[in-house]
């Protein structure tokens, strides 16, 4: 009996370059929508922003520093 000798198909689960190109792909996909949503001022009007926006746009600098840290583009503090 002949058996067919096929290379395994790279996934995400088996290949750490195709997870790794797999992560930078959504990276990037998360970045384009952050900016977008950073473009429109988080879809507030600057005549409606409260204290909750302002929490909310602090959520969101502390997370993107935690990525540069990740990244070591800036320092941990």
């Amino acid at each position: 009996m002949k058996t067919s000798k096929t290379a395994p198909v790279k996934t995400t689960r088996n290949d750490p370059q195709t997870a790794f190109l797999h992560n930078i792909a959504s990276a990037r996909e998360m970045i384009a929508r952050l900016t977008s949503h950073l473009d429109d001022h988080m879809g507030v009007s600057p005549d409606d922003v409260n204290w909750g926006h302002v929490g909310d746009a602090g959520r969101l600098v502390a997370a993107l520093k935690e990525a540069c840290i990740v990244c070591n583009l800036i320092p941990k503090e």
